[in-house]
C-alpha cells in the first residue's frame, strides 16, 4: 500500500511537470520544502560574550503566496563576574504563517518573496544563579546568595517582516525583522536573564533581526490560474 502511494505521487508529479513544460506564456514557480539555517546566530558569541545560539527553520507554500513556517533553536547563556555567576540552557520553537505580498505572476522569476508573518513562540529554559552580590554603601547591608537550578517556560507572539531571494537555483538568502510580545513567563525570584528565542527577560516586548540561508527541495511546478476572457462584439 505504501509503495502504491509513492508510485501514485511520482506519477502525479510527473504529469504535472510534463503539463507545465508545454506552451505556457505565464510565469511558473516551484513549490517544495525549504530548509534554512540562521547564520547570524553563529556570530552572536562574537558580539555577546558568553552567549551561544543555533536556529533552523522550515517552510512550505500550501496555497498561492501563503506559507506555513516553523523555526526551532537552542541558546546558552553564561555570565561570570564579581557580582553575578549565572548560567542558563534552553530551547525554543515558533510556528505560524507567512504571506507573500509580491504578485509572482507579474515577475520575470516568481520564486523571490517579500513577506509579512505571524508566529506563536514558546521556550523552555533551565537556569541557575551560582552566586550573586548586591552591593550597598554600607558593608553590613550588602546582600549575597545563590539560587538552585530551576526549569521555566514561557510563551509569546511575534510579527515578522522579511524577504527570501533566490541567488542560484534552489538556494536562497533572506533576512527578517521581528517584534515580539510576551504572553507569559515562569519565574522564581525573577524572570530568567534571557528567554531563548524571545530575548531579554526584563522586557515584555523585544525586537530582533536574523539573516538566513535556505535550500529548497523542489516538488512540483505551479502557475497562476488563467482568467477566461469574454469576447464582446463591437456595436454596429
Amino acid at each position: 500500500m505504501f509503495i502504491k502511494k509513492i508510485a501514485g505521487f511520482i506519477l502525479v508529479t510527473t504529469v504535472l511537470n510534463t503539463y507545465n513544460c508545454f506552451g505556457q506564456d505565464s510565469v511558473q514557480w516551484t513549490r517544495g520544502l525549504r530548509f534554512g539555517c540562521d547564520v547570524s546566530r553563529f556570530a552572536i558569541s562574537e558580539f555577546q560574550q558568553g552567549r551561544k545560539a543555533m536556529e533552523f527553520s522550515f517552510d512550505t507554500e500550501y496555497k498561492y503566496n501563503k506559507f506555513f513556517t516553523a523555526e526551532a533553536g537552542v541558546e546558552q547563556i553564561s555570565t561570570s563576574n564579581d557580582r553575578l555567576s549565572y548560567k542558563s540552557t534552553g530551547f525554543y520553537g515558533r510556528a505560524g504563517l507567512d504571506f507573500n505580498i509580491l504578485k509572482r505572476d507579474k515577475l520575470e522569476k516568481g520564486r523571490d518573496i517579500v513577506y509579512v508573518g505571524f508566529r506563536y513562540g514558546f521556550y523552555h529554559v533551565n537556569h541557575q544563579v551560582n552566586s550573586y552580590v548586591i552591593p550597598s554603601y554600607f558593608p553590613k547591608d550588602t546582600r549575597n546568595g545563590s539560587f538552585s537550578s530551576k526549569n521555566l517556560n514561557g510563551h509569546w507572539i511575534e510579527v515578522a517582516f522579511g524577504l527570501k531571494v533566490e541567488v542560484v537555483k534552489n538556494l536562497f538568502l533572506g533576512g527578517s525583522a521581528r517584534g515580539r510580545v510576551l504572553l507569559f513567563s515562569g519565574k522564581d525570584i525573577n524572570y530568567p536573564n534571557y528567554m531563548p528565542g524571545f530575548g531579554k527577560g526584563a522586557n515584555k516586548v523585544n525586537f530582533g533581526v536574523n539573516y538566513s540561508i535556505y535550500y529548497q527541495i523542489p516538488l512540483m511546478k505551479v502557475k497562476p490560474k488563467k482568467v477566461a476572457k469574454i469576447e464582446t462584439k463591437p456595436k454596429k
